[in-house]
C-alpha cells in the first residue's frame, strides 16, 4: 500500500505543477513509479533541529532557467527532474519517508507581471482541494504566497506545501513539496524547511 500511495503522489505532481499555463505530462513519472513498485526496499521558516542541521547538505543546482541552492536534510537527494515532472527544473526526494519536492522556474520577462503568472498556474484547475490555508512569503530572496493544501488524488489524500513566488533574481517559480496526508503531522515541517532553504542565486 505504501508503494501504491507513493506512485499516486508522484503522478499527482503532473496535475498540479504547470508551465506556461498547461498541465505537465506524467509518462516518465508513471514509469518511474511502476519501477519503484516492483522493487523491494526494507508563516515563517522553521529552524531545523541541531541533528538535522549536522546531517544537512547544501547543494548548488544549475538549470536552464536559473541557478539555485538548496539545503538537503538527511535522507534527501537530488534526482532527475523528469522523474517527477517533465517540466521541472529541480526534483528532490526522500524515498524512505515518501517525501518529494520540485521546482519549476520561468523568466519574469515571459509574463505580463506576477499576477498573470499566478492566474496561468491556478492549481484549483487540476486539484480537488479538501482544505487550504495561505501564508505570505517575504524573505530569502522570495516574495509570494505559500499554500498548505490537503487534496484528493484518485481517491487518495495528499498533503502539499506549494509556493508561488517571484525571486529578486528575476524568476517566477512554483516550488512544491508533498507527502501522503497520513504523514502530514510527522513530515509537514520538514517539507516547509526544504522549500524555505531554496535560494535563487542566478546572476
Amino acid at each position: 500500500m505504501k508503494k501504491m500511495g507513493q506512485a499516486a503522489l508522484v503522478i499527482a505532481l503532473g496535475f498540479v505543477l504547470s508551465a506556461c499555463g498547461t498541465t505537465s505530462r506524467v509518462e516518465k513519472a508513471n514509469k518511474n513509479s511502476e519501477k519503484n513498485e516492483q522493487t523491494d526496499t526494507s508563516k515563517a521558516p522553521v529552524k531545523a533541529s541541531e541533528s538535522s542541521k549536522a546531517d544537512a547538505e547544501k547543494k548548488t543546482i544549475e538549470t536552464e532557467n536559473g541557478d539555485f541552492s538548496v539545503v538537503l536534510p538527511d535522507g534527501w537527494e537530488e534526482i532527475e527532474p523528469t522523474e517527477l515532472n517533465d517540466d521541472a527544473d529541480i526534483a528532490l526526494e526522500n524515498d524512505k519517508k515518501i517525501m518529494y519536492a520540485a521546482v519549476l522556474s520561468e523568466s519574469a520577462d515571459d509574463y505580463d507581471g506576477f499576477d498573470s503568472f499566478k492566474e496561468a498556474i491556478d492549481f484549483h484547475q487540476w486539484l480537488e482541494v479538501d482544505d487550504e490555508t495561505e501564508q505570505e512569503i517575504n524573505g530569502n530572496g522570495w516574495k509570494g504566497t505559500r499554500y498548505l493544501i490537503t487534496a484528493r488524488i484518485d481517491s487518495m489524500r495528499a498533503y502539499y506545501v506549494y509556493d508561488v513566488a517571484q525571486s529578486d533574481a528575476g524568476h517566477y517559480v512554483q516550488k512544491m513539496a508533498w507527502t501522503m496526508n497520513s504523514k502530514k503531522s510527522k513530515n509537514g515541517k520538514e517539507l516547509e524547511e526544504v522549500l524555505d532553504s531554496i535560494q535563487d542565486i542566478s546572476k
